[in-house]
Parts: C-alpha cells; sequence; structure tokens
C-alpha cells in the first residue's frame, strides 16, 4: 500500500509540473488538463469512473517504470530520473505547453 501511495504522489507531482515561464493562469488550466489525461488513462473501460481495479492497475503500471532497477522499491534517483525522462519526452514530442 505505501508503494502505491509513493507511486501516486510522484505521478501527482509529475502532473503538476509544467513549464515555468507560463502564468499561473496558464499552469492551473494545464494542471486541470494533466489531471483529466490521467483519469481518462486509469478509466480503461471508459464508463466515467475509476474503479479500484482500474486505479490499482494504472499505478502498478506506473511503480514498474519508475523502478528502473527492478528491486521493488522507489528511490528518489530513480523517481528523478523517471522525472527527467517523462519532461525530455513531452519536449520531443511538442513545444512546450502548446
Amino acid at each position: 500500500m505505501k508503494k502505491l501511495i509513493l507511486t501516486f504522489a510522484a505521478l501527482i507531482s509529475l502532473c503538476l509540473s509544467g513549464c515555468s515561464h507560463y502564468g499561473k493562469s496558464h499552469e492551473h488550466k494545464k494542471s486541470h488538463h494533466k489531471h483529466d489525461q490521467m483519469w481518462d488513462k486509469m478509466d480503461a473501460n471508459k464508463d466515467g469512473g475509476v474503479t479500484k481495479e482500474e486505479f490499482d492497475k494504472a499505478h502498478s503500471e506506473m511503480f514498474t517504470k519508475m523502478d528502473a532497477d527492478k528491486d521493488g522499491k522507489i528511490t528518489k534517483a530513480e523517481k528523478k530520473a523517471f522525472k527527467k525522462a517523462m519532461k525530455a519526452e513531452k519536449k520531443s514530442k511538442k513545444p512546450c505547453c502548446q
């Protein structure tokens, strides 16, 4: 359960990070958009709700991605590396905040 909570906290922190050169209003809208995207990913059957099973599966998959050395725990270094990789991937796909 601790792993699930840590994973969810890491996921939320990733979703809340954004382009620092945009205003707070833009960041607020962007944050809501990211939460909506996260919700859509968790809602596997697209019924508008997220069951415990859907929630657990989504966060288990995120944990697996973050646990680079596959030792069953996420270190601060792994979290930092994952966050850096996610930012780099987003930048390579499209210009920041568009």
